[in-house]
This record gives structure tokens, sequence and C-alpha cells, in this order.
């Protein structure tokens, strides 16, 4: 991703859209250490997803 070549979205748009947790989460788990990756909006459903989890024990209490 470079955001000079502008091939990377804006992080305000994605935490705007999914939120902080969602975003470390999707590019901790889709990036393995030393190599590049295609980043995808799509993605980040997975660190929504995730992120989600741990907000619902709440809703139990």
């Amino acid at each position: 991703m470079s955001k000079s070549l502008g091939n990377s979205p804006d992080p305000l748009d994605v935490i705007s859209e999914y939120g902080a947790d969602a975003l470390r989460f999707t590019i901790n788990y889709i990036a393995p250490l030393g190599q590049d990756v295609l980043f995808s909006t799509e993605k980040t459903e997975i660190g929504r997803n995730f992120a989600n989890k741990f907000g619902m024990p709440e809703d139990f209490y």
C-alpha cells in the first residue's frame, strides 16, 4: 500500500465506517510478517465481526 501511488484507502474513512479496533485486527490478521498484502475495505468486515464479539458480552450483564 502506498499513499503516494493512491492504492491505499484513507484510514480515517475506514475507521469511521468500521472502527479502529476492526482496522487494527484486520491489518494484523491479513498481513504475515515481512510480506506485502493487497488491502481492501471488504476484508475489514472480518475485523469488525471479530471486534463485535467482544462487545456482545456486555449486553448479557
